[in-house]
């Protein structure tokens, strides 16, 4: 029983990692709260199921502006970025810190 009550919590903990340093080879931008912008250039991350080639930020995140423009700075220069993810419920890839 303990057993698998330990699977079942360890399940419901989401996924989360460094894609690495990467140059962003694509940029999406949809809707506000559809995976509102959306970044590519780092090999699939199979935790990310739904998505597994781009991580996203919706317009609600906290600091939302601030990711939003410096990804598109490092997109525009060509510039590397290291990305902190998280899975969402969904299956896709948040993302939740960046360093470039």
């Amino acid at each position: 029983m303990l057993l698998a009550l330990f699977g079942l919590t360890s399940a419901a903990h989401a996924a989360s990692g460094y894609t690495g340093s990467f140059v962003i080879t694509q940029m999406y931008i949809s809707g506000a709260e559809n995976e509102h912008v959306r970044v590519s250039g780092f090999p699939a991350i199979s935790a990310c199921p739904n998505g597994p080639t781009w991580v996203y930020i919706n317009q609600s995140a906290s600091g939302s502006k601030t990711y939003i423009a410096a990804l598109m700075i490092a997109y525009a220069s060509g510039k590397p970025v290291n990305i902190y993810w998280t899975t969402d419920v969904n299956g896709f890839c948040q993302i939740i810190e960046l360093i470039s």
